[in-house]
């Protein structure tokens, strides 16, 4: 059996750990994100705004989802890619 890197061994190991944690999370929160969506949507069609704001890495993920709402990810879609 060959020797296994130990820096690939931890990359697997940090996937697995992610993997279950999103798993676990979603199983368990599935119906109240479901419910918060559908809550948001409502609120939305009624006037609603929605206000974003973080600081650093925080205002990165506040951005991304901003723009979700605006322009929504469409799962499958061919890739954008214009270079050559």
């Amino acid at each position: 059996m060959a020797d296994v890197n130990p820096a690939v061994e931890a990359v697997l190991r940090k996937s697995r750990e992610s993997r279950t944690t999103q798993e676990r999370f979603f199983s368990e929160f599935a119906t109240r994100i479901a419910g918060c969506a559908r809550a948001m949507a409502s609120a939305f069609d009624s006037g609603a705004r929605l206000f974003a704001m973080g600081n650093g890495g925080s205002w990165s993920d506040a951005q991304h989802a901003t723009v979700e709402f605006m322009h929504p990810i469409l799962e499958k879609r061919p890739p954008r890619f214009t270079g050559e």
